[in-house]
């Protein structure tokens, strides 16, 4: 499970009150494999727990079976996004009006 964005606002670092960490805590405790990326944001726990953050969007994206967009910063180009082979949640309306593939 790839989280996109563990920022607060888009294309800064500030992590307070960030909708992240609920879904990263409730995937945890889901049992679910969690990473993030964020361009931003170089460390990010759940409680005790520091996830793997993945440096390349792309790399994280190949990896992933579900990304979930939960902040829209300006590196995620809504075309790749929307071409990489994983399923997508998006969070942020950012991928509408693309050519998305429906489940």
């Amino acid at each position: 499970m790839l989280l996109l964005g563990a920022s607060y606002k888009p294309n800064i670092a500030d992590t307070r009150e960030t909708p992240a960490l609920p879904v990263a805590s409730g995937l945890l405790k889901s049992g679910a494999d969690v990473v993030y990326h964020d361009p931003n944001v170089p460390e990010f726990a759940v409680g005790e727990r520091e996830l793997d953050r993945v440096e390349r969007v792309e790399d994280g994206l190949r990896e992933a079976d579900l990304a979930i967009l939960l902040q829209d910063h300006a590196c995620y180009d809504p075309v790749r996004l929307v071409a990489s082979r994983c399923l997508l949640l998006d969070t942020r309306g950012k991928l509408a009006g693309e050519n998305i593939r429906h489940l």
